[in-house]
Formats: structure tokens, C-alpha cells, sequence
């Protein structure tokens, strides 16, 4: 077999690892699990943050992130997190909410010079600067799988 083919072969079944960041709020509800299906049809492996976590709130006492955590359990999740998007290929933040930590991630992953999509219609300064360098807006989960890349104006 020749290289090329073994190079192509190989590159077929390389999938892009994707961290998909969004608000703790959203992470069970219908339009989650159908941004999560759109990146597996594009054979993207979606990593989603807040699989797994159950086992981390247990360990600190407690049910729900949210129920006030400890300072130990905060900086758990978000170096566990940070690692994450930095082995990521991407990252995907669907941002329905003002939301603290998806905005945290999504800087942490520019800082590290990852590609960025974002859906959501924010017209924000911090939002055009992520946008700088090939990263792309998306207004909503349907422009996002019809790859309707959102413009702002002029």
C-alpha cells in the first residue's frame, strides 16, 4: 500500500476532539443533546464538562455544583476542565445565558490559540475578540447545523 493511501486512511478515522463548553443550567435539556448530535454527524468527538462530575460533587459532599461549593471542589472542576480544553482540537461554546464559567472556558481557550465556534447572539467586545482569527458566531442551533456563520454589522 502505498503511503498516501495509509496517510489518508489514517486521517479518515482521525476524529477532531471537541470541548463543548455551556451554561451548567443547560446540561440536560433537548437542545444539548441535539448540538451533541451534530458533532458526532460531523464526526467530531464532543467532550462534554459535565459528564463524570457527579463523582468529583460526591467526594466534596455535595449534590449540585451550585449548593455552595468549597473552594477545593471549584478548583478541582476547573483545573480538570482547563486540561481538558487544552488537549481539545476545538472548542464549541453554546452560550443561551449569560453564563461565568462558559465565558471562562472560552477565554482560557483562545488564550491557548484553540478554534473557537460559539453559538449564541451576543454582540459583546469580549465576544469580537474571540472572534478574531478564523473563529466562528453562530445566532442559533439551527444556523449552526445549516453552518450559517453569523456577521455583525459594520
Amino acid at each position: 500500500m502505498s503511503s498516501s493511501i495509509t496517510e489518508a486512511k489514517e486521517y479518515k478515522e482521525y476524529k477532531l476532539k471537541c470541548y463543548f463548553a455551556h451554561p451548567y443550567k443547560f446540561k440536560d435539556t433537548p437542545e444539548k443533546y441535539k448540538i451533541m448530535e451534530i458533532l458526532k454527524e460531523r464526526g467530531v468527538d464532543a467532550e462534554d464538562p459535565f459528564v463524570g462530575e457527579d463523582h468529583i460533587l460526591k467526594k466534596h459532599g455535595v449534590n449540585e455544583y451550585y449548593e455552595g461549593p468549597s473552594y477545593k471542589l471549584g478548583r478541582e472542576i476547573w483545573i480538570r476542565d482547563f486540561n481538558r480544553i487544552n488537549t481539545a482540537d476545538m472548542i464549541l461554546a453554546w452560550i443561551p445565558i449569560t453564563s461565568m464559567g462558559t465565558s471562562v472556558e472560552l477565554y482560557h481557550a483562545y488564550l491557548r490559540g484553540k478554534f473557537i465556534q460559539i453559538i449564541g447572539e451576543i454582540y459583546h467586545p469580549f465576544i469580537s475578540y474571540i472572534l478574531t482569527g478564523g473563529n466562528q458566531q453562530f445566532a442559533s442551533i439551527e444556523d449552526f447545523e445549516h453552518l450559517k456563520v453569523m456577521r455583525w454589522k459594520d
